[in-house]
């Protein structure tokens, strides 16, 4: 016998046959999940949110706008904005602060 060829074999070759079981029983899910509908609602939320806050903002600045034209209040509402700009717009707050709020100290470092 001519051996020259790899498929020529001495032993028969076994081919094992599985049984496939039905698809319907075990269906294949996906790797990633479909997240569509969560950010869509995140976003809904998010950007219901910010038209909340941006219509209050307007509303207080249209009062402010009408306080200061009125000279009793006007003089009252001048200090307490000086204040409040003051206090959080002026004061230090340490590098290391803000690096720590924004997770630098909690992700590897490349």
């Amino acid at each position: 016998m001519d051996r020259r060829h790899n498929f020529l074999r001495e032993r028969p070759v076994v081919i094992k046959v599985f049984l496939i079981a039905n698809p319907k029983e075990n269906p294949m899910y996906p790797h990633l999940e479909n997240e569509q509908d969560y950010l869509a609602a995140k976003f809904h939320i998010s950007d219901s949110h910010i038209t909340q806050a941006s219509h209050l903002a307007f509303l207080k600045i249209q009062s402010w706008k009408f306080a200061l034209r009125t000279p009793t209040i006007g003089k009252r509402y001048r200090e307490e904005a000086e204040e409040l700009i003051k206090k959080s717009f002026c004061t230090y707050v340490p590098n290391s602060y803000i690096l720590s709020e924004e997770g630098y100290y909690f992700s590897p470092l490349n």
